[in-house]
């Protein structure tokens, strides 16, 4: 997302415009990645970008994985402390995809 010199680290809101970007034009798999790297920032993503990620994920199909990420992401968005596990779920997610 950002390069390795650089001090600056990219606000939610450069997060989401790429992951809105990513899945308007069928990028799912760039969005996941970019959602980790939020996520994997201790961001957590706004309802409009969960649910972007929602409804691109079951454009491909992957309905199971779109239930378990929207829970996952809810619970962080509501200010919980599942991070670690939603990074998990998509390192998981991301691994799979490219299987």
């Amino acid at each position: 997302m950002s390069r390795a010199d650089s001090h600056c680290t990219p606000h939610a809101a450069a997060y989401a415009l790429l992951v809105h970007g990513f899945c308007r034009n069928g990028f799912v798999l760039e969005a996941l990645k970019v959602l980790r790297a939020m996520v994997g920032a201790d961001m957590a993503p706004a309802a409009d970008s969960r649910t972007r990620v929602y409804r691109s994920l079951l454009r491909e199909a992957r309905i199971g994985e779109a239930k378990e990420l929207d829970a996952a992401l809810r619970c962080v968005g509501d200010g919980g402390e599942g991070f670690g596990k939603v990074v998990n779920l998509l390192d998981r997610m991301i691994g799979n995809w490219v299987k």
